[in-house]
């Protein structure tokens, strides 16, 4: 009886331990990985500000950028190229610009601790704050829904996700931020006393003439421009060879066609939407499809090349009374549809595991009688510089979004990912004195690489799974094939148990750490169905 009692007694200890282990790893990893603990505690510098902090670059990067500056300097100057007020226009910098947009859930936490007014704004915008990963299907199976309360974001276009930053970062309540259009950083400077530093900058204005302003940071918000790496090359700071060494790139050759549709009020109460037109959010999303290998009678070549055509298919209200539908494609052999009634056909010729719902083709042919706009494009290759391994960067410049890394858009991370460097950006200057200190630029890059790495290598081993991809140099496609594995166990799982689901969308959200899916409640459920119940194939 002891005996027994001793062994008992050891095993309660050892699954104390083991779960106070887990759970000190889990926190960890929750605290390198993501951005909650930074969210929580950002909050106005107190004391004495630092001077001045310029800008290049003022969409989304560089006005999230100027709302963690105005916390903590006397003066935020944002330059940017274009006139971006007109939201309807299409930004030249910005190419997915009237395409398919989507927000991850850190982004709106984020934006809701630094503006406490975003649900009022949102509204008077013609915006809604819905639950995010919603409506959401594998190879035509349902995710299961999730009720988690931090799941939501505000679902609009990109031009009006934007609008929303602008109102809010330039409103009244934030007057240390000065906001210049139609003009562009031309040049660096190294300060006289100290050349490691920058001393400011030469801004050039839209009729040529030109302004020397002195900064105390530099950022580089300038996106697929990468200004940043041309003014740090001029004033020799890095060289292209050592560009070269820094940037891995690779190409998906991703395309998608995006059909906006303005939807009359007549015709809002008929739409087939589940729920109705007044309260949806993301109506589709759909991802990993089989087509079947046959020519169609659409005009043109046929429009699948192989019995697997890896197809984004999607559809969702956006402000203004507004519907996005449309699809993407891998591969440059396939034909994008020019019309919803051949995105209509496409559709019925996928081939997947379960039918699509049939209110979807009914929703389809309704759109196809309505006035639509299309936009097409082709994803630039996904780049990252790895500014994290450069020593010999002056300690205040650093860059956020995608002038440090570019990737596929049709994860929709890239608001997100510009969020995340505006998050580290607050962090580190909370604990910064009265100046910008030495080694400032190299741990702004050390964090900030660490918590988007996920998204890097995310995109990558997605990506690789396509025979079309251009894979960076040095790899093969059978790059993270291990990885690729398990997740799309996971995919399946995720569409037959809610607590699976919640837990993949929450890191797909970057609201959790990798290894959440390594809990022993949700690893076990992962194991149980790939190995037992078998989601590809009971269902």
């Amino acid at each position: 009886m002891n005996t027994f009692l001793a062994l008992f007694s050891t095993l309660i200890a050892l699954y104390v331990a083991l779960r106070r282990l887990g759970v000190w790893i889990y926190e960890l990893e929750r605290s390198r990985e993501t951005c909650m603990n930074e969210i929580q505690m950002m909050k106005p510098r107190d004391g004495k500000r630092l001077g001045t902090v310029l800008i290049g670059g003022g969409s989304i990067a560089g006005l999230l950028a100027a709302r963690a500056c105005h916390d903590h300097f006397e003066k935020v100057i944002v330059v940017e190229a274009e006139k971006p007020n007109d939201v309807s226009a299409k930004r030249a910098r910005v190419p997915q610009s009237r395409s398919l947009h989507a927000l991850l859930s850190i982004a709106q936490i984020a934006l809701e601790k630094w503006f406490p007014e975003i649900g009022e704004v949102s509204a008077s915008l013609g915006l809604k704050i819905l639950p995010a990963g919603v409506n959401n299907y594998i190879k035509g199976i349902p995710v299961q829904p999730t009720s988690h309360p931090l799941h939501r974001a505000v679902a609009s276009s990109r031009p009006g996700y934007e609008r929303l930053v602008r109102t809010l970062v330039l409103g009244k309540s934030y007057p240390n931020i000065q906001y210049i259009q139609r003009a562009s950083i031309v040049s660096v400077s190294r300060k006289d006393q100290d050349p490691k530093l920058l001393q400011g900058a030469t801004i050039r204005f839209e009729d040529g003439q030109e302004s020397q302003v002195a900064a105390d940071l530099i950022i580089d918000c300038t996106g697929n421009a990468r200004q940043g790496l041309l003014w740090l090359e001029q004033e020799s700071f890095i060289q292209q060879d050592e560009i070269k060494a820094l940037t891995s790139s690779f190409d998906s050759k991703m395309r998608y066609a995006t059909f906006t549709v303005q939807v009359p009020p007549e015709a809002r109460s008929t739409l087939a939407i589940p729920g109705g037109f007044e309260n949806a959010g993301t109506i589709l999303c759909m991802v990993g499809v089989r087509a079947l290998s046959v020519r169609t009678n659409l005009s043109g070549p046929a429009c699948y090349g192989g019995d697997l055509d890896p197809l984004v298919l999607f559809a969702m209200k956006i402000e203004d009374n507004r519907l996005y539908t449309g699809c993407g494609l891998y591969g440059t052999g396939r034909q994008l549809p020019h019309s919803i009634s051949e995105l209509l056909d496409q559709a019925r010729l996928m081939r997947t595991l379960r039918p699509l719902p049939e209110w979807f083709f009914r929703l389809l042919a309704q759109l196809s009688e309505l006035d639509i706009t299309i936009d097409t494009l082709r994803t630039s290759p996904s780049s990252h510089i790895q500014y994290h391994l450069c020593k010999s960067l002056p300690p205040n410049f650093i860059a956020i979004g995608d002038s440090v890394m570019r990737v596929n858009p049709i994860y929709g991370q890239g608001c997100s990912k510009a969020t995340i460097g505006a998050v580290v950006l607050h962090s580190l200057l909370q604990k910064c004195g009265t100046s910008i200190s030495s080694d400032f630029s190299q741990r702004f890059f050390n964090v900030q690489h660490v918590k988007t790495e996920a998204i890097w290598t995310g995109t990558l081993v997605a990506d690789y799974g396509q025979p079309t991809t251009v894979p960076c140099a040095g790899d093969t496609l059978a790059k993270g094939s291990a990885l690729r594995w398990f997740l799309g166990k996971v995919q399946d799982v995720a569409c037959v148990d809610p607590k699976v689901a919640e837990t993949f969308l929450s890191i797909r959200m970057m609201l959790e750490p990798s290894i959440f899916l390594m809990s022993p409640s949700v690893f076990a459920r992962i194991i149980w169905f790939s190995l037992i119940t078998s989601p590809r194939t009971s269902i």
